[in-house]
């Protein structure tokens, strides 16, 4: 009996569709809020993470079939992993969609940086260790950028010290810390008891061996593990546990639909008249200022996205998915399906490889681990502007942001002339987050 009482009170329960809907996007909004102004990145965490774990358990819509609410809950986590990527890729552009393995220790691990300096974090390759700690970074709401290192590559270059790789302020991540030489282990331990103390710093360490064997087997120095791992996460591989790994795959889906420039035009129209629904129904509450035309862009861009990636996903093998489970593995089986369907993806005509560039993104293969955040996001914005032939609107429907923000954005990166002055009178800087129509750099 006492299993049955904790199986209802843990079982959501809607009494139909509309009410289900409008509990969503109240829910939504008050997270959203949150990004407003002074954006409040902790705010924003605790309150999308409840929304979350929703999508995780067991919830009833009146007149809704149980398949039917499954394929509600996989939109919702879409719509929500939507919002969690487009805050996190305004600072890291380069950011794939990351396992569930990673999104359930983002609490712990927020908790744990708040006292600790430093963390050892522990997987086999594919895990998602690099987005644990870009995730970390984001949310925590820590100044500066995140700076990105393999640890293979320290001590190589001597014009290119530890002091001058790393920043005054914000997170360093190391990469596969067991490659380590010994002479840059010095030089990382030096700078790490003198120069580091007055820098604002958090140091990832991440690791593919057992962390008991860093010293004893790798030869990493006890002084140097001690300094770089204060805390420690571990992150069990995506193939340990099958619904992970197809969840994977259909995050990775969705995140690689792209919508083609027409389409999106009418999306636009078809969200502005959403808005003005949504202005006058004061059932849900919303500040006076709120901006309700990029909430609702956002949202009529989930549902077209959702529409297509669940067309995909009825004929994409998933059974064929590598056992291994990494971005890249799934990344590969999703390209070939898109190559081989024309369903898959509704801008096949458009780009004959739509993973293609995530795929390089996830392996870095384009992106030196010490570029700056203004490099990458060069690289980032010719990439799209290549891509899609020089159609400002189609690179600011993918980025997530509106055409005159993205071509002053572009003007101050020196990719594109200043913009002519704006003749209509611009909107209020929107608190929501807009839909990236492709997964940025390791989809948006």
């Amino acid at each position: 009996m006492a299993a049955a009482r904790l199986s209802q009170k843990l079982c959501m329960r809607f009494h139909d569709p509309e009410r289900f809907e409008k509990y969503c996007i109240a829910k939504r909004r008050t997270y959203l809020r949150q990004l407003a102004g002074r954006p409040n990145p902790r705010g924003f965490f605790d309150l999308w993470r409840g929304e979350f774990e929703l999508t995780s358990r067991r919830f009833q819509i009146g007149g809704v079939s149980e398949s039917e609410t499954s394929e509600v809950a996989r939109g919702l986590r879409w719509l929500l992993l939507s919002d969690l990527y487009a805050f996190a890729r305004r600072s890291i552009p380069d950011l794939p969609p990351a396992p569930q393995t990673v999104l359930e220790n983002l609490t712990g691990g927020l908790h744990q940086i708040r006292r600790a300096r430093s963390m050892l974090i522990t997987g086999e390759d594919g895990a998602g260790k690099e987005q644990l700690a870009c995730l970390l970074h984001t949310l925590s709401g820590r100044p500066g950028a995140l700076v990105r290192i393999h640890a293979g590559e320290l001590g190589r270059n001597p014009k290119a010290s530890a002091k001058q790789l790393l920043p005054e302020r914000g997170s360093v991540f190391l990469r596969d810390i067991e490659d380590m030489a010994p002479d840059a282990q010095e030089e990382l331990l030096t700078f790490l008891n003198g120069e580091a103390r007055r820098r604002d710093l958090l140091f990832f360490a991440s690791t593919q061996a057992r962390s008991w064997d860093l010293a004893s087997v790798h030869g990493i120095r006890r002084e140097l593990l001690i300094r770089v791992s204060q805390t420690e996460i571990r992150l069990p591989g995506i193939a340990t546990r099958e619904k992970d790994l197809l969840r994977l795959a259909e995050d990775v889906t969705y995140d690689t639909v792209r919508l083609e420039g027409r389409r999106v035009a009418d999306l636009r129209l078809e969200a502005d008249r959403l808005a003005t629904e949504w202005q006058s129904d004061r059932g849900i509450p919303a500040p006076q200022d709120y901006d309700f035309v990029s909430e609702s862009l956002s949202y009529v861009l989930w549902r077209e996205k959702t529409s297509i990636a669940s067309r995909a996903l009825t004929a994409l093998p998933l059974i064929a998915v590598p056992a291994e489970g990494s971005f890249r593995a799934i990344a590969r089986v999703v390209r070939g399906f898109l190559e081989e369907s024309p369903s898959g993806s509704a801008d096949q005509d458009r780009d004959d490889q739509p993973v293609e560039a995530v795929e390089k993104r996830a392996t870095g293969a384009r992106i030196p681990t010490s570029w700056t955040r203004r490099e990458v996001l060069q690289a980032y914005y010719k990439a799209l502007l290549l891509e899609e032939e020089g159609d400002l609107d189609r690179v600011a429907a993918r980025a997530g942001q509106k055409t005159a923000e993205i071509a002053q954005e572009l003007s101050d990166l020196k990719i594109l002339p200043n913009p002519e002055p704006m003749t209509e009178t611009p909107r209020k800087k929107s608190p929501s987050l807009g839909i990236s129509s492709h997964p940025a750099k390791p989809g948006s």
